[in-house]
């Protein structure tokens, strides 16, 4: 039988490790360092914390267990896609490099993800999972219909407009999963 928890804390690392590594490669290519080192090092360092985590260490660190899989989704998944249309807007008011705002974005939503999944912090704020997919599906409808819009009638749209748009996208985003909440708490 799969320890999912383990898997779920591993998952959770390589995605990480995966994101973090970019700028960190670039760097050891240019010591000499092979980059299957590197790799076969940060796996060995993966698995051995995995498997601590799993084996207690969620509980020396005052963290909930069971709350792995729920990172997991919540680092992947649930953050990135839920707040797409405010780093949208963020990339079209500052162009970043892409190997600096994809683990900024990351690092960023990490504690957040941490907070909600092992300390109690999606009980504190009523949230479950089904609030994010209706955030992600607010916002979605509401840019595929502003999308379609432009589209059909044929409007270039400034960076500044486009800015806009996803920050609107992402308050009826907002106002959608607020709505389906105080309608499940009715």
């Amino acid at each position: 039988m799969a320890d999912w928890g383990w898997l779920s804390t591993f998952a959770s690392g390589a995605y990480l490790v995966a994101v973090f590594s970019s700028p960190v490669a670039d760097r050891v290519g240019t010591t000499g360092t092979p980059a299957v080192a590197f790799a076969a090092l940060a796996f060995v360092a993966l698995w051995r914390l995995s498997t601590w985590l799993d084996n207690g260490g969620y509980e020396r660190l005052g963290a909930a267990s069971d709350g792995a899989g729920t990172f997991f989704w919540l680092v992947v998944l649930y953050l990135p896609w839920g707040f797409l249309p405010t780093l949208a807007a963020v990339d079209r008011l500052v162009v970043l490099p892409y190997d600096i705002f994809l683990p900024a974005t990351v690092a960023s939503f990490s504690p957040v993800a941490a907070w909600l999944a092992f300390y109690g912090g999606a009980d504190r704020l009523g949230v479950d999972s089904g609030t994010f997919d209706r955030l992600i599906g607010g916002w979605l409808a509401t840019l595929v219909v502003g999308a379609s819009a432009a589209l059909l009638l044929d409007v270039s749209i400034a960076e500044n407009a486009v800015a806009v748009a996803f920050l609107a996208a992402q308050a009826v985003g907002f106002a959608v999963a607020l709505a389906g909440r105080m309608r499940v708490a009715a």
